[in-house]
């Protein structure tokens, strides 16, 4: 970005740029948490580890109507989203990165 300058690629703002890479960013964390590996050993940690794990899978995957917002504020379709978590979950597999 030159300085002064507003836009960014291709004339795109440069504060929406950086919207949609703050909501790109809460996509990813969410699923980072669905990866999540957890120790095979309880402990307290672990039982909140394995609630937010759970929460992020069935968020990827479901139909939220906050993960549609949020994939349309990051310029991601949420069927793109949801068909990897989908397949995640009946593969029983978290492993495999997202690629929208």
């Amino acid at each position: 970005m030159i300085e002064g300058d507003t836009t960014i690629d291709q004339g795109v703002p440069a504060d929406t740029v950086a919207c949609r890479r703050l909501w790109l960013n809460v996509l990813l964390q969410a699923c980072k948490d669905a990866q999540r590996k957890i120790k095979a050993k309880p402990s307290d940690g672990n039982a909140v580890a394995r609630i937010e794990r759970e929460r992020s899978r069935l968020w990827l995957a479901g139909s939220s109507l906050d993960l549609e917002l949020v994939c349309d504020y990051a310029g991601i379709e949420v069927s793109r989203v949801r068909r990897w978590a989908r397949r995640c979950r009946d593969c029983a597999d978290w492993s495999e990165p997202p690629r929208w």
